[in-house]
């Protein structure tokens, strides 16, 4: 089986390897926080050793690329692990710049007649040791055309929390592709957070 190659054009999009498997825990439409994982320049998914398991090679030779959460350039190797049986989905990435930056994210998912639960942790660590880590869950129940979810988020650095967030989401599949949702968001550490959402969502 051959393996899969994406090279980016120049706009960042390509993700690199955490984040080809971060968000695992997220479901809102617009207002879930997700995680930071960091763009690269290309990503590569190797051939299949197993069933059910990924395996991805991430790289980066722009130095203009910058790391979100550290503020910080340079090239990076990146790798990225993760393997689904049974409606269980485990995975674990790394990226390492080298200005001793390095991204760590591991998440684990359980998918069972129509509900899923989920938590994740992406830790970064700026080259003098300080570490910023996102710690998120996840859980959604589908019945029908209906969705129902609650996600959390936990920012925090150098031991301090930034942020705690907790958004809801309502969805409903109304067919041919739309969606309509209506989602709340509020920050614990925030005055004046709340958020509410709702809209229309078309695939075509």
């Amino acid at each position: 089986m051959a393996s899969l190659v994406q090279v980016h054009s120049g706009d960042l999009s390509l993700s690199g390897a955490v984040d080809a498997i971060d968000d695992s825990t997220e479901t809102a439409k617009e207002l879930g926080q997700g995680t930071d994982g960091d763009d690269a320049a290309v990503l590569r998914t190797l051939p299949s050793l197993a069933e059910g398991l990924t395996v991805m090679v991430s790289m980066n030779t722009d130095e203009s690329i910058v790391d979100a959460t550290t503020s910080a350039a340079g090239a990076a190797a990146g790798a990225a692990v993760k393997y689904s049986a049974s409606g269980l989905t485990v995975g674990y990435a790394s990226n390492q710049y080298d200005t001793n930056i390095e991204e760590q994210i591991y998440n684990v998912s359980y998918s069972m007649s129509g509900i899923k639960v989920g938590l994740e942790t992406l830790k970064d660590t700026t080259a003098a040791g300080v570490e910023t880590k996102q710690k998120a869950y996840g859980l959604s129940y589908k019945t029908g055309d209906l969705l129902l979810g609650v996600e959390t988020q936990e920012v925090s650095s150098a031991g301090s929390v930034d942020n705690d967030f907790t958004i809801y989401t309502v969805q409903y599949s109304l067919g041919g592709g739309v969606t309509a949702y209506i989602e709340t968001s509020d920050d614990a550490k925030t005055v004046n957070s709340d958020i509410t959402a709702a809209g229309l969502e078309f695939k075509f």
